[in-house]
């Protein structure tokens, strides 16, 4: 037996955070700018079931990432004492790949920035393997299969 259920969650809960697989590599646009993969619908596991988030045009909204939003890019979301919640660089522009189902972004670390310099020489060698980003999920679709 399979049952389903919505439920819809109201806008005051807390931002969540989504752990995603780095897929990263230089973008064409500049020396200091890398276009990476931020979420996708692979399957992640919390609170002991498999979550997937949708990537279509009606599910995503990126607008915290357009020009003057609030989205920022910040090492560890502001939590390592080192780096601290001042910004390590910007997101230039985020997009939906419909193709793929992916969030994709090109950021850029600031040139002027020991720290963001240091955050960059470890993207080129590879030595980083996961990006999250804090969002939220405004509705829910429960598929219980008993």
């Amino acid at each position: 037996m399979r049952t389903v259920k919505e439920m819809n969650r109201n806008h005051e809960d807390g931002p969540r955070l989504l752990l995603s697989s780095l897929e990263c590599r230089a973008a064409e646009e500049g020396a200091n700018r890398f276009e990476l993969s931020f979420s996708s619908e692979t399957p992640v596991s919390r609170w002991g079931c498999r979550e997937i988030l949708l990537h279509t045009p009606d599910a995503v909204d990126l607008s915290r990432f357009a020009p003057g939003g609030a989205g920022s890019l910040l090492f560890a979301h502001g939590m390592d004492p080192r780096y601290g919640k001042l910004p390590v660089g910007r997101v230039v522009r985020a997009w939906l790949d419909e193709a793929e189902r992916k969030c994709r972004a090109v950021i850029e670390l600031d040139a002027d920035d020991p720290d963001a310099q240091r955050l960059q020489g470890k993207l080129e060698r590879g030595m980083l393997s996961g990006v999250s980003v804090g969002c939220k999920v405004h509705q829910w679709l429960e598929i219980c299969l008993l």
